[in-house]
């Protein structure tokens, strides 16, 4: 039991050294200064997860996600009221009772424009190209922004088939 005690005393008094320690780096790397650089310029360039880095983007970068989304024009409830007023469920899927969600991947270009459409996951054939014909007939998006400028954005949008839902 003493012996316990005694190894938990020193883990105690080795994780204050190592507190110590960090809090005078971090101290001295804060008055640390190189040629005339400030210090502030200094711990940017040790820590760069402390400054603002800008990498810049290609026009041709296709961004995942930007800070001001693309979205369709009048929103979301009108994008749902979109593709149900224009969906043509294919006669031979409903004969079928083939039912589930096709999701449709594609870029939402700088200009608002839709390309590289594309079926990410589909349930059959006849409802993949009824949902790809949905998504190209699309009106032109807002287009997605990042520090207010316009970027080329991927989005998804899931088409529901459902023949109990028409």
């Amino acid at each position: 039991m003493y012996v316990l005690q005694k190894n938990i005393m020193w883990g105690k008094k080795v994780g204050i050294l190592f507190a110590v320690f960090f809090i005078i780096l971090l101290f001295s790397l804060s008055f640390y200064k190189t040629e005339g650089k400030e210090s502030s310029q200094v711990i940017d360039v040790v820590s760069p997860a402390l400054s603002n880095i800008k990498i810049p983007q290609s026009d041709t970068a296709v961004l995942d996600v930007v800070a001001d989304m693309p979205l369709f024009v009048g929103g979301l409830d009108a994008m749902k009221a979109y593709i149900k007023t224009n969906l043509k469920y294919p006669p031979a899927a409903m004969n079928q009772a083939i039912k589930g969600i096709v999701f449709v991947k594609f870029v939402v270009e700088k200009d608002g424009k839709l390309s590289q459409i594309h079926v990410l996951r589909g349930i059959h054939p006849l409802c993949d190209q009824e949902a790809l014909r949905i998504i190209k007939s699309m009106p032109p998006w807002r287009p997605g922004k990042e520090s207010g400028v316009p970027q080329r954005v991927w989005q998804t949008v899931s088409v529901m088939f459902d023949p109990a839902k028409l």
